[in-house]
């Protein structure tokens, strides 16, 4: 039989050696996905408190805290006056994509749309893959801006939406659940 000594030098098999290392490891992720979250959140705090009148750097710090957090390739965040969706911030986005993710605003908040459906919901909308998706109806923007998979998460006030959160990328895989 495989054994090792732990750290107390008592002698593990092999099999409760590598168990104890996968559960480690799994920690070790934990913990280092808490810290990813708190440094963002960190930073988007020192943004706000250094831009108490200009809500502008906010928004883009957010659109940047959530791509990375979320390991997207774009973001957007989007405000929601209760009639129309409206363009705050981006990230990742660039030239004809850009343009082309500009022109869908201001509109109102439909089906056909991870952030549409957010808005509507007043939860996380997820498509895994947006051209597996029958009700998805921006092929154009998603073409252009070259995503496939995209998360919004609603922002809400009073249990009411004032915005919403967009994270994209061009794998069409599913976003993980945190």
């Amino acid at each position: 039989m495989d054994t090792k000594k732990d750290q107390s030098g008592n002698m593990v098999s092999a099999a409760e050696y590598q168990r104890v290392l996968r559960e480690l490891e799994a920690r070790d992720h934990a913990l280092a996905e808490a810290f990813e979250q708190q440094t963002a959140t960190s930073e988007v705090l020192r943004v706000i408190s250094n831009s108490p009148t200009d809500t502008q750097p906010v928004f883009d710090m957010i659109a940047e805290s959530a791509a990375r957090l979320c390991h997207g390739q774009f973001c957007a965040v989007t405000r929601f006056d209760g009639k129309l969706m409206h363009l705050a911030s981006h990230y990742g986005l660039k030239g004809a994509a850009l343009k082309v993710y500009q022109k869908e605003y201001p509109r109102q908040p439909e089906r056909g749309s991870a952030v549409g459906r957010a808005l509507l919901s007043g939860s996380i909308a997820h498509i895994p893959d947006v051209e597996a998706d029958s009700d998805y109806d921006r092929m154009e923007v998603a073409r252009a801006v070259t995503f496939r998979s995209v998360v919004s998460v609603p922002m809400l006030r009073d249990k009411r939406p004032i915005g919403a959160i967009t994270v994209s990328r061009s794998i069409a895989e599913p976003f993980p659940d945190r």
